[in-house]
Formats: C-alpha cells, structure tokens, sequence
C-alpha cells in the first residue's frame, strides 16, 4: 500500500473514505456541514449557525448572517447523516418535545 493512498485529493473528497476523515478530523457535531447552491460543502464553527456570508469558487453566496442561512443554501447531510442543523427549527422542535416529556 502506498502511503499516498490516505491523502484527500481534492477531486475526491466526496466519495466515503475522504469524507469520514475531513468529517473525524474536524470533530463537529452533526449539521455544521452546508453547501452553495453549486454543491461547494463548507463548515460553520461553534454554534453551528451561520454568522457571515461569503463567496464559494464559483462567486455564489456561502453563509449567512444571524444565524441565518443564506436561501441558496443547503444542509450537506452527505458529511455527517445530519437531517437538521444544531440551530434549525427541528432542532428547536426536538428540544422542545425532550422538555415536554419531564413535565
């Protein structure tokens, strides 16, 4: 085996192995992972809500402000099998529910 067989080639950074590696080396919860409208995948630190807005390779927008992401923008559930961002409604939704259920 070639030690190079373990380096993340750019182009192949979507297939699985590559994508377990940047997702345990990054070490964040599930749903920080997004992507533009043209499929780039970018992270959002801490919080996990979108604090501001940038430019993917391409110009489109990545990011968001007040924790606001921006329209064009999606959740990359290919990274982490997240269904929801840590700062989303459902999220809100699934908090709420967990209080309900010690009342």
């Amino acid at each position: 085996m070639d030690e190079d067989d373990d380096v993340i080639k750019l182009k192949d950074w979507r297939s699985l192995k590559p994508r377990v590696h940047i997702v345990t080396a990054v070490g964040c919860p599930p749903g920080h992972w997004f992507k533009c409208k043209n499929g780039h995948v970018y992270m959002t630190g801490n919080c996990g809500g979108a604090k501001e807005k940038s430019k993917c390779p391409e110009q489109a927008v990545i990011g968001g402000t007040n924790d606001n992401l921006d329209s064009t923008n999606s959740l990359a559930s290919e990274m982490d099998g997240a269904t929801h961002a840590p700062w989303s409604e459902a999220t809100n939704n699934l908090l709420n529910a967990e209080e309900l259920r010690w009342l």
